[in-house]
């Protein structure tokens, strides 16, 4: 794989790339100490809080989009040398890499170009279709491409859905692009209530809303409030250095300045301090800004509603004919990353690698920077079956899902529309037998819809540390894992970057399935998902840390003790989809 010097420099996060990455369901912590690590103890450990869970992240520079997928924070110069690590679809025989095993099942198998591509509806943030690593991979609707601007050409009740569609915009152009958590909302709409209306379960649902705000906002105000004069401190000793003759932000460079008074002398030990931990003012200035917009948007509680732009009623959950036709919009740094890792040209010369040749992306614009609301998830399901998607690759989730019921029509619509569904299991290294990650394969009314696979993801490690230590994970709750840590894919402008999460093992299962799916289209969506469950590179007798967020990959935390199981215990299947087992089996 040829990576130009392009590339390598945009490993590195521009504040535009970044605050553009930040959409979906947001993890509750904060970062610690920024001059020492404290050492793990017992006693430490018990006492474990949602604000120094980041003391972690904050150590390696690491910040999490509201989804909770890692996103490296790095200096320029770090951004300059940087190369990505291609392993997603090595094989764990041939590379020692539990892999897709992708790249072997194109040297090794003959598979033929279907009469026709397999469409994967996106349903995500949105997608940078003109890049260049896409050309060619997405979905087209001949009716609205060739027919007139401002007319509904197919009459499918959205005009100009030429590419797709964006359910969180309106039809004067504009977009969504931040909005609170679900929570946020449904704190405001219950606090909203008469208290002498509230019955038991109210009060109960409500106390819920309150700890799990307060979750979130804690450590928010805590790391702005500690961290934005840390910023400060910097950037006045940066100033002072800079008159002395600074002309970059590196240790050699500070260490060469020639200081004369304890003030000059101070500012050098500040900038140091910092420098030597891999963090300057563009890496700082990240931390403080993620924060205070966590403050500004996502939990606060009187923050304009998304209808307000999108001109629909948010109260009526059934409402389906409202949006933009601007696939791409705002933020769209985490779709256009999915569809990379489904669809990028293979063997182009540049950027990634995408699991099919044969296939179409069809973005649905449904997830904000923020949380996600259930009628346009719903109504972004229900598009992507109507227009052709065969599988639809959804890397979000919520805590809440108070319009649960509409999802769940959707979700029967599809199984009804032999539509497979691959769904991401979330972030918050828990387990769904407990723990809530919406919308879900269970249903209201008890059943399992059939058509639904849920996806945690693993890393390149066949040992203790095959899964990722953020995975959620669930003996019933989770159907298999995937490759999710460090995985390198498209982003918008012709860029590419690494992120970690569910939210990249989900469209590495939904690019297995088309690809499996484009050699036998006649395939059921129950019986593509039977073939992904049953063809797994099996790896459940592996002992193996149970996920608790703390990644064992990294030198400093090799040795931090935890709790270890079977990975047979993390997923009903045990195993790593596998794209080679699975083509073999048709």
């Amino acid at each position: 794989m040829i990576l130009n010097k392009k590339e390598k420099r945009m490993l590195g996060r521009t504040r535009e790339q970044l605050v553009a990455a930040l959409a979906v369901a947001l993890v509750a912590t904060s970062f610690g100490s920024l001059t020492a690590r404290a050492e793990w103890s017992p006693e430490a450990e018990e006492n474990y809080s949602s604000v120094a869970k980041f003391e972690r992240d904050f150590a390696v520079n690491t910040i999490r989009d509201a989804k909770g997928n890692r996103i490296r924070l790095m200096t320029k110069a770090e951004g300059e040398n940087a190369a990505p690590d291609l392993w997603a679809h090595k094989d764990l025989a041939d590379d020692g890499i539990p892999g897709t095993s992708t790249a072997k099942a194109y040297a090794t198998l003959t598979l033929k170009k279907p009469a026709k591509p397999i469409i994967v509806a996106v349903l995500d943030s949105g997608v940078d279709i003109s890049h260049p690593d896409l050309k060619g991979m997405i979905w087209e609707n001949a009716a609205e491409k060739n027919g007139k601007p401002g007319v509904d050409d197919d009459g499918d009740g959205y005009v100009d859905d030429v590419n797709g569609w964006n359910f969180i915009g309106g039809k004067d152009g504009k977009n969504v692009g931040t909005t609170t958590l679900e929570v946020t909302r449904e704190l405001k709409r219950m606090r909203a209530k008469k208290p002498s209306s509230l019955t038991k379960q109210d009060k109960a649902y409500i106390a819920e809303l309150e700890a799990a705000y307060n979750e979130r906002k804690d450590p928010a105000e805590a790391t702005v409030k500690k961290y934005g004069p840390i910023q400060k401190d910097y950037l006045a000793a940066l100033d002072i250095l800079k008159k002395l003759g600074l002309t970059e932000e590196s240790v050699d460079a500070v260490n060469a300045i020639q200081t004369k008074t304890p003030e000059e002398d101070k500012a050098k030990t500040v900038l140091l301090s910092q420098l030597n931990s891999g963090r300057d003012s563009s890496v700082l200035k990240e931390i403080v800004d993620y924060y205070q917009n966590m403050l500004d948007s996502y939990l606060n509680l009187n923050y304009p509603s998304s209808s307000d732009i999108i001109g629909d009623n948010p109260n009526n959950l059934h409402e389906r004919y409202y949006g933009n036709g601007d696939v791409r919009a705002l933020g769209a740094d985490h779709g256009t990353h999915c569809s990379g890792i489904i669809a990028a040209l293979r063997n182009n010369g540049i950027g990634a690698d995408g699991q099919s040749n044969w296939v179409k992306i069809m973005p649905v614009r449904a997830v904000p920077d923020g949380d996600e609301r259930d009628k346009d998830i719903a109504n972004g399901i229900r598009f992507a079956v109507n227009h052709g998607a065969r599988i639809i690759s959804m890397s979000f989730g919520k805590d809440f899902s108070p319009g649960k019921r509409v999802v769940d029509q959707a979700v029967a619509y599809a199984a009804a529309h032999n539509v497979l569904l691959v769904h991401a299991a979330g972030n918050d290294n828990k387990n769904l037998e407990t723990a809530h990650n919406f919308p879900t394969a269970k249903l209201l009314d008890g059943r399992k819809a059939p058509n639904w696979i849920e996806v945690g993801a693993s890393t390149k490690h066949a040992d203790a540390l095959l899964p990722a230590s953020f995975s959620n994970y669930g003996p019933k709750s989770v159907d298999l894992f995937a490759p999710g840590k460090d995985i390198y894919s498209t982003t918008p402008d012709g860029t590419y970057a690494s992120f970690s999460g569910t939210s990249m093992a989900t469209p590495e299962v939904a690019g297995v399935a088309a690809l499996v799916l484009s050699q036998n289209p006649k395939l059921t969506a129950v019986q593509l998902k039977r073939i992904l469950m049953t063809s797994v590179t099996p790896m459940g007798k592996v002992e193996t840390f149970q996920p608790d967020d703390i990644d064992r990959t990294r030198p400093e935390n090799a040795n931090r003790p935890g709790t270890k199981v079977p990975f047979s215990t993390l997923s009903r299947t045990g195993g790593i989809v596998n794209a080679l087992n699975a083509l073999k089996s048709l």
